[in-house]
């Protein structure tokens, strides 16, 4: 009798924790982005609190602001070396009233100030190490994930810059982004990791902690920005097809004569492709390629703020032609994920950007 009241009561906690997070996500809007006056590549982007939505375009050199039409608004800047040019815009961050982009062009985070008619002002501009892949502002800082080495040679691929007195603080030691516990047991399968998956990481920042994810592991790093204590939460669920280096991965690297064979062998597995966070919810988004739609997929994992798993999400809308998609943007203060879904258009081959707006409840 006794183990069935335990069992009962188990039965009991475990429903009543899964209630308590009865997760509504819901498509509220969506529109395309005109391609008519300038074609766009859309890989980043940021929303403003009022919903304009800022794209650098890499290949023109500038900003392109699209109103929630998806009719094109404005043009910030043009191609160059110069103070209000861009060499090679690509990600970018926005908390009001502040645009932060980084131009690796210029090894350059240069942070612009809107204004009331909507112009973009450079505030300020930092030098950056590493070629790094995401950036976010926290107070009067920007963090950066890059591969980067310290004084004393070791390696870090999480950093923070101050503005203010240009002091670069690590947050997240290379090894410790891949899993591993220390330097050498980095070194010595750091060649296996390069087969297996890529450097890209992303991550997100709440409050005075930074949420982290390496592309090939559904594990997110929690790491407390002011005393860089490291809490590590995630699942492998039955969707998710963890990266892995097969044996025809292995002989494509040992013959130099696979990269086809590589990247199909990749579109067997899943991918992450963002992360977000608030003060109810960790979130992964990873893809999956569909052969049927020949597209990839996306899907959301909820974290609650312990960091236990609560459930997955697919969202059907959010399709990407490309493996380093979707883009996405997340709005912390109203919960609206903002997702750029990008098809080829059967007639022409151009890229085709729809953005679609969820709400998270």
């Amino acid at each position: 009798m006794k183990k069935i009241l335990y069992v009962l009561f188990c039965i009991f906690i475990i429903t009543n924790h899964l209630m308590s997070y009865d997760i509504n996500i819901r498509l509220v809007d969506r529109f395309t982005i005109s391609q008519e006056k300038n074609y766009l590549t859309a890989y980043r982007f940021a929303v403003t609190e009022d919903e304009l939505f800022i794209v650098p375009h890499a290949k023109e050199g500038n900003l392109k602001i699209y109103k929630n039409t998806g009719v094109l608004y404005k043009i910030i800047g043009k191609k160059g070396p110069g103070p209000n040019e861009f060499v090679l815009p690509g990600p970018c961050d926005y908390k009001k009233p502040y645009f932060a982009l980084l131009d690796t062009g210029k090894h350059k985070v240069l942070v612009l100030k809107r204004t009331k008619n909507d112009d973009f002002k450079r505030a300020n501009e930092l030098f950056c190490l590493g070629m790094p892949h995401n950036i976010k502002l926290y107070k009067d800082n920007i963090i950066l994930g890059a591969y980067i080495n310290s004084k004393r040679g070791k390696k870090y691929s999480l950093y923070i810059k101050d503005f203010n007195d240009q002091k670069i603080h690590y947050l997240l030691p290379s090894y410790a982004k891949y899993g591993f516990s220390s330097e050498k047991e980095y070194e010595h399968k750091k060649r296996e990791l390069g087969m297996a998956a890529n450097t890209f990481a992303f991550f997100d920042v709440y409050d005075d902690n930074v949420y982290y994810a390496w592309e090939g592991r559904a594990k997110i790093i929690k790491i407390d920005i002011n005393t860089k204590k490291r809490v590590v939460f995630g699942k492998d669920t039955e969707n998710y097809v963890k990266p892995r280096v097969t044996s025809k991965i292995r002989k494509a690297y040992r013959t130099m004569e696979g990269g086809e064979v590589i990247t199909t062998e990749r579109m067997k597995m899943s991918w992450i492709r963002g992360v977000f966070a608030d003060k109810r919810y960790s979130i992964i988004l990873y893809i999956n390629f569909d052969k049927k739609l020949d597209l990839w997929r996306t899907t959301l994992q909820f974290y609650d703020s312990e960091g236990d798993y609560i459930k997955e999400i697919n969202l059907p809308d959010a399709v990407d032609y490309r493996s380093s998609g979707p883009a996405s943007f997340y709005d912390h203060m109203d919960h609206f994920l903002y997702i750029v879904s990008a098809r080829l258009r059967e007639e022409d081959f151009m890229d085709e950007y729809e953005i679609l707006k969820y709400e998270i409840r």
